[in-house]
């Protein structure tokens, strides 16, 4: 008779309060699902090695030097465009470059 007593008294909370009781449980269930990607997603230390495959550079890189920097320069200047600068320069010399 414990057992009916205390079922109908839950069942009437949960009739009074519907809208408490869904909000709690969304509630409840979107915490475990941040506490599942917070805490599930973590790697299990997998380490990446990288090794030099001890090939030459490709042509295209073979003739840079460390003399000049390329940069290419889009958006809101008078003159889009790659342009090469010193490596001390700034990104404001090459925007004057770009004339912007």
């Amino acid at each position: 008779m414990d057992d009916l007593a205390l079922t109908d008294k839950v069942s009437n909370f949960i009739r009074k309060n519907l809208f408490v009781v869904i909000l709690a449980s969304l509630g409840m269930i979107f915490f475990a699902y941040g506490l599942i990607g917070l805490f599930g997603s973590a790697s299990e230390g997998d380490d990446i090695a990288i090794e030099s495959s001890g090939q030459e550079k490709p042509a295209s890189l073979a003739g840079t030097s460390a003399e000049t920097i390329i940069v290419d320069v889009e958006g809101a200047v008078v003159k889009p465009g790659v342009y090469s600068i010193s490596p001390n320069a700034r990104v404001k010399d090459a925007l004057i470059a770009a004339s912007g």
